[in-house]
């Protein structure tokens, strides 16, 4: 009991070191304030963004190998990988 109780404790911790990292990085980066956006509001905003990005470099001419690339790189860090 105590082992299993001791690995959820390890877990929270993991967890924990998780959150500070993708809020230190959030604050660093300047975008913590989309940290805030969650459910429909969230979703809407990062699909809108999104699009908009991709657009962008649509307009500037970019390869769609490139266009592909670069908006899975910015899903991908977006605000902590959510």
């Amino acid at each position: 009991m105590f082992a299993k109780d001791n690995r959820k404790l390890s877990d929270q911790r993991r967890h924990i070191k998780e959150l500070y990292s993708t809020i230190t990085k959030a604050l660093k980066e300047k975008r913590a304030h989309k940290l805030f956006l969650t459910g429909e509001e969230g979703t809407e905003t990062f699909n809108r963004e999104m699009k908009a990005y991709e657009i962008q470099l649509r307009e500037s001419g970019y390869s769609e190998d490139y266009i592909t690339q670069s908006v899975s790189d910015r899903k991908m860090n977006y605000y902590g990988n959510s």
